[in-house]
């Protein structure tokens, strides 16, 4: 199942929007995907429930009750994976903690949910492994816990080094300095040469320029786009950037 940032429904009823695409929609099943979405009780609380039309791109529904139609919609065809891209990212803050609960409430149900996400706090707080990407290539990955209290790639490190802390600022002088990333992510429209983050990167030697590093993960070898985050965890296994 598939659940986004902006979630277009459709100017029909709420039954039909979670039942997508199936011209006889079950009833039952639907019932079953809105209640895991959370979205039943608003929905019945409507003067028409399930009959409610919702306007064109759901105009006549919230933002928090158009995203758990949308979740509703992911979870009909009972999906074994969720995957879920800036699901948040339009809400305010209450709306999304309700809506972080709903997915939380999913994986306790045995769906596994993939987060796409900019936001560090949602990672850490709710996911248990999280694979850092830049320039479409993973570049480190492993338990939150390992990324968090052990990043290996300078990105990593960068991104959470950016992090907003109480008292921390983006100019000297303050408790805390947040770290900044240079530079821009290059254009994946161009062949890139060596390792993608090496323009922007501190610890950039001319290596990193001319050969691409490989990422280890369980004994097989693969493109990686830094040298300079090299070790093993603590297991041998992953995580490992670096020359082969």
């Amino acid at each position: 199942g598939l659940v986004l940032q902006e979630n277009h429904l459709f100017s029909d009823t709420i039954l039909r929007n979670i039942a997508f695409g199936d011209p006889e929609p079950n009833y039952e099943r639907v019932l079953q995907a809105a209640h895991l979405a959370n979205a039943d009780v608003f929905i019945q609380r409507l003067p028409l429930g399930y009959e409610t039309r919702v306007g064109e791109s759901g105009l006549a529904l919230s933002g928090g009750q158009r995203q758990r139609v949308a979740i509703a919609r992911a979870l009909v065809n009972n999906p074994a994976i969720i995957l879920a891209d800036e699901p948040t990212g339009a809400l305010d803050t209450h709306t999304s903690e309700e809506v972080m609960a709903i997915f939380q409430g999913l994986n306790r149900e045995g769906i596994t949910v993939i987060f796409v996400t900019h936001d560090f706090g949602i990672v850490a707080r709710i996911c248990d492994r999280a694979a850092v990407m830049y320039a479409g290539n993973i570049v480190e990955q492993g338990t939150v816990r390992e990324l968090f209290d052990r990043p290996r790639h300078p990105y990593t490190r960068g991104l959470i080094g950016a992090v907003p802390k109480l008292g921390s600022s983006l100019v000297e002088g303050g408790r805390s300095k947040l770290s900044e990333i240079p530079g821009l992510v290059p254009s994946l429209r161009q062949r890139i040469q060596g390792c993608a983050f090496a323009g922007r990167c501190p610890l950039a030697d001319a290596r990193c320029r001319r050969e691409r590093p490989m990422l280890h993960v369980e004994g097989e070898v693969r493109p990686l786009a830094s040298e300079q985050g090299v070790g093993l965890d603590r297991h041998g296994q992953e995580r490992i950037a670096g020359w082969a």
